[in-house]
């Protein structure tokens, strides 16, 4: 069987020791999920060039905070940049994403402003927030 993204991700998190710090981390796998299904909803395509980007950011080797370097917590910047379009899609089109979410465990929209929040912390803490915005061409989002 062919080995997708979403298995590296799951593979790479499972395979990582995490702290408790680093816990909020582990939800890139549900919003990694999110936005694909996105992408295959009847979207603008302004928007579907906003999930585009925050694949992108994710996949990309160059970004503001390396994985290759900074091990589990590189990916700090890669879900700040996936909350960023995942809060305007939950702004946009309420319903959908909720009808998209696959983790029932968790409220989408509380999950995503606590992503946000701790990831934006981090970015912040370490100097990176603007080059990540830069990064990621989501400046005006």
């Amino acid at each position: 069987m062919k080995k997708t993204y979403f298995d590296f991700l799951r593979e790479t998190f499972a395979s990582e020791d995490i702290t408790p710090e680093d816990i909020y981390l582990l939800n890139i796998v549900y919003f990694y999920n999110l936005l694909c299904a996105l992408l295959g909803s009847d979207l603008l395509p302004d928007d579907k060039n906003k999930v585009n980007a925050a694949l992108a950011y994710l996949v990309s080797p160059l970004d503001a905070f390396p994985e290759d370097v900074y091990g589990i917590r590189g990916y700090a910047d890669d879900l700040f940049v996936m909350c960023i379009v995942l809060k305007y899609f939950y702004r946009t089109y309420p319903k959908i994403v909720r009808k998209l979410w696959s983790n029932d465990d968790e409220d989408v929209e509380e999950l995503l402003g606590k992503c946000y929040s701790k990831s934006k912390e981090f970015l912040d803490k370490n100097g990176i927030l603007d080059k990540t915005l830069k990064y990621a061409g989501l400046e005006d989002v």
